[in-house]
């Protein structure tokens, strides 16, 4: 909880072998019941408040032209 939301979201990534991560991100439930992103540069801990620490792994983005991408994975 003491480090950046990069690092976590960097974790995951590599725990699952995605290279291109610019397409996907993290969410969590804050506790007003809005589904809301990790912001990358903020410390996981002072972004979740006082809820409960479940992330989601979700698309950000869909790329223009899919057939570009990089990796048959992503």
């Amino acid at each position: 909880k003491d480090d950046i939301g990069k690092i976590l979201y960097t974790r995951v990534c590599d725990l699952i072998r995605l290279e291109e991560k610019d397409y996907f991100g993290l969410t969590f439930i804050d506790n007003e019941n809005n589904r809301c992103w990790l912001d990358n540069d903020k410390r996981v801990r002072s972004q979740l408040k006082g809820v409960d620490s479940i992330f989601y792994f979700q698309v950000k983005f869909y790329p223009p032209e899919p057939a570009l991408l990089q990796e048959d994975i992503t």
